[in-house]
């Protein structure tokens, strides 16, 4: 129910509508009508921008959402660099940014090589996450678990760049030997 509203994450009034139904049937039942309300209610056209603003919401924050548990934290100097400097933040973002970049090229890579190996594994894995959280309630930390997987796909995507630019490079500079 709440994959299906704004962005796609946790709203505490959605959590209480079903929390506080008489039953478990009427949850299930109140919460299906709601599903199906808002499904009927969407174009397709809708429907597909409802995703794209769900994706950029879940996969934009490279901090995780560590701001919101950090809120219950102590102060500390680290929470103050974390939640407070915009230069880390900027940090966070970009590098965040460069991972998502190099795990498209991942991606890329397996299709180029186009037969089953451990890295097509890996990729899928992070591909039906990516597909459960278009579904379900979704935040950026729930990414979290995932970084062991999504760094392998980092580094796969940086040799698949490195090779290709070092046959790029070897191609041209054969080439002008040629000449």
């Amino acid at each position: 129910m709440m994959g299906l509203k704004d962005e796609g994450g946790f709203d505490v009034d959605e959590h209480n509508f079903t929390k506080f139904q008489p039953d478990l049937e009427t949850r299930k039942i109140r919460d299906k009508e709601v599903i199906n309300r808002r499904l009927h209610d969407m174009s397709a056209a809708d429907m597909g921008k409802h995703l794209i603003k769900k994706i950029g919401f879940t996969w934009s924050d490279g901090t995780y959402y560590i701001n919101h548990h950090l809120k219950k934290a102590q102060e500390s100097s680290i929470k103050t660099l974390i939640c407070h400097n915009k230069t880390v933040l900027l940090y966070f973002q970009s590098y965040h940014l460069m991972m998502l970049i190099a795990m498209g090229l991942s991606i890329i890579s397996g299709a180029f090589k186009g037969k089953s190996n451990s890295m097509a594994y890996v990729n899928l894995a992070v591909f039906g996450l990516t597909l459960f959280l278009l579904i379900w309630e979704t935040r950026s930390r729930y990414l979290f678990n995932f970084i062991p997987l999504m760094l392998i796909m980092v580094a796969n995507g940086i040799d698949f760049a490195a090779v290709k630019l070092k046959n790029f490079y070897m191609l041209s500079a054969q080439q002008r030997e040629n000449i």
